[in-house]
């Protein structure tokens, strides 16, 4: 059974509808920029964030807490802070 071409044309549109969502979704991606150095954590959500990432930025002690409560999609942090390590 073929479907008529006007129908065609509906699910290839939703299907173009469907890819373009998908893609609005991975570019707003929540990133966890986690830094001791204020000027830092700036510089790189302003970054991110002139790209379309939603940034949250934190000190290294509220991050864990904050992870505990939330899952962002990526986590970028210092490697040797005051209160712990980024590992």
């Amino acid at each position: 059974m073929q479907l008529p071409g006007f129908l065609i044309g509906q699910v290839l549109h939703s299907l173009r509808m469907t890819t373009h969502i998908m893609i609005t979704i991975v570019e707003t991606a929540h990133i966890l920029v986690v830094d001791d150095e204020e000027a830092i954590r700036e510089v790189v959500s302003t970054t991110l964030e002139s790209r379309g990432y939603h940034c949250t930025t934190l000190s290294n002690g509220a991050a864990q807490e904050f992870v505990r409560k939330q899952t962002p999609d990526l986590v970028l942090s210092g490697m040797i802070m005051p209160e712990m390590d980024g590992i």
